[in-house]
């Protein structure tokens, strides 16, 4: 298990912005070829969740409020 680099974040980041945030098997793929020689280290389900979870700027982060 590897975590996410930041040039790694960065490629997904400009990927989604480009692709939309949908087909994430695509951009898996295509992440993989560009920063990993084409082997299967990023799959779509990764992609999705770090993007979700981490990467999307429209997510509130802020600490929870009354």
């Amino acid at each position: 298990r590897q975590g996410w680099t930041a040039i790694e974040d960065e490629v997904l980041t400009e990927m989604v912005e480009k692709q939309g945030a949908k087909q994430w098997s695509s951009i898996a793929s295509q992440l993989n070829m560009k920063l990993h020689n084409g082997l299967p280290i990023r799959f779509g389900k990764q992609c999705r969740e770090r993007w979700v979870n981490f990467l999307n700027p429209n997510i509130n982060r802020a600490p929870f409020t009354l």
